[in-house]
């Protein structure tokens, strides 16, 4: 009975952290190759993690330049708008004037045009 709880516990596996560090000696055969694998799937592990938190990184970043992008572009917008609202004030004038000039000329081809009239039922 004694001899089978000593296999027993032979045969009993535990999770125990390994410190790379280490150094091991007399390891028996094939352990190696399973000390390797915990080795890469530890350093994928870590490498998942450490993507994990720059991708956190990048979203709280993104999170914080958002609104500093938003107000720009408002910025932006309302001075397009201000632009916009001068250039039509310019235009507005410039048509107004315009429009004055044509009816001046206007009247005064009728005045002219009255005057040849009363030139010619004068004689």
């Amino acid at each position: 009975m004694i001899s089978t709880k000593i296999a027993n516990s032979k045969l009993e596996v535990r999770d125990v952290e390994v410190d790379s560090e280490a150094t091991v000696i007399r390891w028996p055969k094939g352990h190696a190759t399973k000390l390797t694998s915990f080795k890469e799937s530890n350093s994928e592990i870590q490498t998942s993690c450490s993507d994990i938190a720059k991708s956190t990184m990048d979203i709280t970043k993104i999170q914080k330049e958002e609104p500093k992008i938003i107000a720009w572009e408002s910025q932006q917008k309302a001075k397009a708008k201000a632009t916009i609202r001068k250039l039509e004030m310019k235009l507005e004038k410039k048509r107004s004037s315009s429009m004055d000039k044509i009816l001046n000329k206007l009247r005064r081809a009728q005045m002219k045009a009255e005057k040849m009239r009363s030139s010619m039922a004068m004689p």
